[in-house]
């Protein structure tokens, strides 16, 4: 893990671990500044990092908080302000009837998230995918090479994919 100030901003990282908690990073992955890590007891975080890209990693600014289980691909690559969880957090009922609090989430190989995006538990994200500034992804299956947009996400295209040449 490369730990690196975007544009030599000043600011902090948080790490934490919970009990028998595992976090896993598989190659160089970079993260800024003003990042949070939160791993639940018994949950495991995964993340590939680097593999053909220049870079992978997180720009600022970002929450990752697993409950459960968070798969995140290799040559990811995450902008400012982003939210990504496996669990709501705190119960919900509804007519007396206890909802699922979490569920696994999924992140490809590929993938690039712009500023300001959810990704919350169910979400099952595929290879080679753009999600767009100031989406919401719950509970929902993206395809492959998908680029997809809105707080109610809709997919825009099938045909785009992103390189990173610097």
């Amino acid at each position: 893990m490369i730990i690196d100030s975007h544009l030599d901003t000043p600011g902090y990282i948080s790490i934490s671990i919970r009990r028998n908690g595992f976090l896993c990073v598989e190659n160089d992955f970079v993260i800024g500044q003003n990042i949070k890590i939160f791993v639940n007891d018994n949950a495991k975080l995964l993340i590939k990092g680097r593999h053909i890209e220049s870079t992978s990693g997180i720009t600022c600014d970002s929450s990752i908080m697993c409950y459960k289980s968070i798969t995140i691909g290799s040559d990811f690559l995450c902008s400012w302000n982003v939210y990504i969880t496996d669990c709501d957090w705190h119960q919900i009922i509804k007519n007396g009837i206890y909802e699922k609090v979490n569920d696994n989430v999924v992140i490809g190989n590929h993938v690039w998230i712009a500023s300001n995006v959810i990704i919350s538990k169910g979400a099952f994200i595929g290879n080679d995918v753009i999600i767009g500034a100031y989406t919401k992804i719950g509970n929902k299956m993206v395809s492959d090479r998908s680029t997809i947009v809105g707080l109610e996400p809709k997919v825009i295209s099938n045909s785009y994919i992103w390189k990173r040449d610097f």
